[in-house]
């Protein structure tokens, strides 16, 4: 499954997954207005979803 993920820039993690890009986007943009970071939205591939309980 395609999926866009925030990369941290301070340690290369990444620390948030989207499975769209406009909502990565989003957050990307939020990230910046209340944190201060210059986050990247980058491409990656999912293998398995495990869903929070």
């Amino acid at each position: 499954m395609k999926a866009w993920a925030l990369k941290s820039p301070y340690d290369g993690h990444l620390i948030e997954v989207h499975g769209d890009e406009g909502r990565a986007m989003r957050s990307a943009i939020m990230h910046k207005i209340y944190n201060g970071w210059d986050v990247k939205v980058v491409d990656v591939e999912v293998r398995e979803v495990k869903k929070r309980k």
